[in-house]
């Protein structure tokens, strides 16, 4: 597995988050006072598992996508070319329009009535116009904002698919930490894990949500169609 920087923020990052209350509960077994051992516990046990477990959380964050657009209504991108969406500025939908045939001339928007005609097929079109932008603009030094958004949707969407693998290992670390304050002499340390472990529970539990995911997948569209801008016809040609 490659580490470039979309692979370590977006896949390595979510499966160590999983991972971590589980070191933060092993920590409390070493002895007092083994301060060195106890960070490296914490910072550097759940990294080897965490690279092999990158694979399953991108899988598994790419599976639940589907059921993601589903409870959105579609994809953000795809939804953002509609003309039936009512929430949305109807001057930029038509500049997005523009810019799209302009740069993909084999692709038609639908208008109005043919997209109330077959909501389907227009969906087609504009899924097939987000991905011709999405191959224009990967170099990452011209586009940074569209590449920054990705990573953080990417992130989030991964770690979302976890959540319940999260839920679980953070109640987990937190019976660890309980199992060494009851049954040795407590100490401040596997209090302050406790306390730890639980926060992380709270955290999978109702701040990692569809909502949360649903942010910079909003600003992930706004940045791609923002492209249309600056892009030449041909360079849907030419992109790597």
């Amino acid at each position: 597995m490659k580490l470039d920087g979309y692979t370590l923020q977006a896949r390595l990052m979510p499966t160590y988050g999983v991972l971590l209350p589980i070191a933060v509960g092993l920590q409390v077994w070493l002895p007092d006072g083994a301060i060195l051992q106890r960070l490296t516990t914490i910072l550097v046990a759940p990294a080897p598992l965490a690279v092999l477990l990158a694979q399953l959380g991108r899988d598994r964050g790419y599976s639940l996508q589907k059921q993601l657009w589903a409870g959105w209504g579609g994809a953000l991108t795809t939804q953002m070319l509609r003309h039936r969406r009512t929430d949305a500025n109807p001057v930029m939908r038509q500049s997005y329009h523009t810019c799209i045939e302009r740069l993909f001339p084999d692709l038609k928007i639908p208008t109005p009535d043919e997209e109330n005609a077959n909501p389907q097929a227009a969906d087609h079109v504009y899924e097939a116009a987000t991905k011709k932008l999405i191959a224009a603009t990967r170099d990452r030094d011209r586009f940074p904002l569209i590449y920054k958004e990705n990573v953080s949707y990417g992130f989030r969407r991964n770690l979302w698919g976890l959540r319940p693998f999260g839920l679980i290992l953070s109640i987990g670390g937190a019976v660890i930490c309980l199992a060494r304050v009851s049954t040795l002499s407590p100490n401040a340390d596997g209090f302050v894990a406790c306390g730890a472990c639980v926060v992380m529970a709270i955290l999978w539990g109702f701040y990692i949500k569809r909502s949360w995911v649903r942010i910079p997948a909003e600003a992930y569209a706004e940045r791609l169609f923002e492209s249309c801008e600056v892009l030449k016809p041909q360079e849907d040609d030419t992109a790597q």
